[in-house]
């Protein structure tokens, strides 16, 4: 709860449906202006539903979208990612 920093990994087919992002409320209380998110599973995902997802998660929270299967993504965040918590 009053963590420096706390990671989110959220399938992106799952969060996207019919044309709108859904975060389910379990996981919306756990998410904080302190939240980074992870979007997994762009691999599997339409773009249009990444990017729909990318748009409505990041004005209060720093998004990266991956593929943990395919590698795609994954360098990017692990960079970024540690820049932010080395900040920190």
């Amino acid at each position: 709860e009053n963590a420096d920093a706390s990671l989110c990994v959220l399938d992106v087919m799952e969060l996207v449906q019919q044309g709108r992002v859904i975060v389910p409320e379990r996981v919306e209380k756990l998410l904080s202006d302190t939240s980074f998110v992870l979007l997994n599973k762009t691999d599997l995902s339409r773009s249009e539903d990444v990017s729909l997802a990318v748009e409505a998660l990041q004005a209060r929270h720093a998004v990266w979208p991956i593929s943990l299967a395919s590698g795609n993504g994954l360098e990017d965040f692990l960079t970024d990612f540690g820049r932010v918590l080395s900040d920190k």
